[in-house]
């Protein structure tokens, strides 16, 4: 276990789960949410549930991380439970295909982005106009807010390294949450066309 001197306090977690959420999503999701939910209003319903969602997802977490202080994540907690081959998978799955897609699609969005620098802003007189009320558009704006919410777990990445984590993490988890769910709602104004 690492020296005292060597932890991440609370402002430090907090600004290590910021850090990590923040990134591409930003910039990926709004387009995707907002066609599939048709209005700013849903739009913004949705994009705070996914947020209460992910910080759900954290907490879980949190209660891991405090009760198996061990570094690694998912890996470190299905090898805790001696389930190693499904550790091995689930690290094999994320390192061949997933981790790969999100760079992809974060490649298509950047240049997607450089082709159309310049779009309209969304019109927000009327934030429920054309609002989508069906399962599978509301379903597909909710993933693509869950995805811009990855990243929440990454605190247990570090948690052999956190001080006193059963107060940092739940602190740092619900401030970082509140942190970066601000960033996306006022990128919300951003969202064009």
């Amino acid at each position: 276990m690492p020296h005292s001197d060597n932890k991440m306090g609370r402002w430090g977690a907090v600004s290590y789960i910021v850090g990590n959420i923040v990134g591409s999503g930003i910039f990926i999701v709004p387009g995707s949410m907002l066609q599939n939910t048709g209005s700013v209003g849903l739009f913004l319903i949705v994009w705070l549930l996914s947020a209460a969602v992910a910080t759900l997802g954290a907490y879980c977490y949190c209660e891991l991380g405090t009760s198996i202080r061990r570094s690694g994540g998912d890996f470190a907690y299905l090898t805790h439970v001696r389930w190693n081959a499904i550790a091995f998978m689930f690290m094999s799955i994320g390192c061949v295909l997933i981790y790969p897609l999100m760079l992809a699609i974060q490649a298509e969005t950047t240049a997607e982005y450089t082709v159309q620098a310049f779009r309209q802003l969304q019109n927000f007189s009327s934030p429920f106009q054309n609002s989508k009320w069906e399962a599978m558009s509301l379903v597909n704006a909710f993933f693509a807010g869950l995805f811009s919410y990855d990243g929440w777990d990454v605190l247990n990445f570090g948690a052999e390294e956190i001080e006193n984590p059963k107060r940092t993490m739940p602190f740092a988890i619900l401030s970082g949450m509140f942190c970066v769910t601000s960033i996306y709602i006022v990128s919300v104004f951003k969202v064009k066309k």
